[in-house]
């Protein structure tokens, strides 16, 4: 909010120049994965949020009252077919591209449609012995939060530079140039391009 005068107020002054703020301004407040804030103020300060202000949450699970709902749902069977597809296409894997309906839908209704589950599936294809068919085994004995499940494959999969890199990521708040990661990661040449790449085609970073 660029309140820089508020980082010298107390706590409790902190507090209520925000809410003065967010009473005398429209603001949209976000605040992404829900389920894993800890602190028990939280709730009760975005519940008395004052209007005109807003506040959006995201989260795995619906423990909030006094809240508008608003479930999200995977795309619809064309669409994730077409997303399919293109990234099949897009990492060069004519057996993606090329596969039956019948096939595709099956990782359609593994993922239920969630689009970086189909990006991430597609991902592990590309990788070194992976075929459609053993990923989609996978994915069906998965137990729990599949994207948790297609994340562990995913971690089997990568090289050690690539793990390497992608654990240096979190340094990085927004994003991060290519001599940044290299400084982070301590990969270099080769073996920086090849980790990033791997990453890339597997969706667990974006170009």
């Amino acid at each position: 909010l660029e309140l820089r005068a508020i980082l010298q107020l107390g706590l409790e002054d902190k507090h209520h120049a925000l809410l003065k703020h967010l009473r005398n301004n429209r603001c949209l407040v976000i605040v992404d994965n829900f389920e894993t804030v800890k602190d028990v103020a939280v709730p009760d300060f975005l519940l008395s949020l004052p209007e005109p202000s807003k506040v959006l949450i995201t989260s795995r699970r619906q423990n909030l009252r006094q809240v508008r709902a608003i479930s999200l749902r995977g795309l619809a069977q064309e669409e994730a077919l077409e997303l399919i597809r293109n990234e099949g296409r897009r990492l060069g894997l004519p057996s993606v591209v090329e596969a039956p309906d019948r096939i595709l839908l099956r990782l359609y209704e593994a993922t239920g449609g969630a689009p970086l589950a189909l990006k991430w599936s597609i991902g592990q294809v590309k990788q070194r012995g992976q075929a459609l068919d053993t990923v989609l085994d996978h994915l069906y004995q998965a137990h729990g939060d599949i994207f948790e499940a297609i994340f562990a494959q995913s971690w089997q999969l990568l090289s050690a530079p690539s793990r390497r890199v992608l654990l240096a990521m979190p340094v990085f708040a927004n994003s991060a140039s290519k001599a940044a990661i290299e400084a982070a990661s301590d990969m270099h040449t080769w073996d920086l391009d090849e980790a990033i790449g791997q990453l890339v085609e597997m969706w667990l970073v974006e170009p």
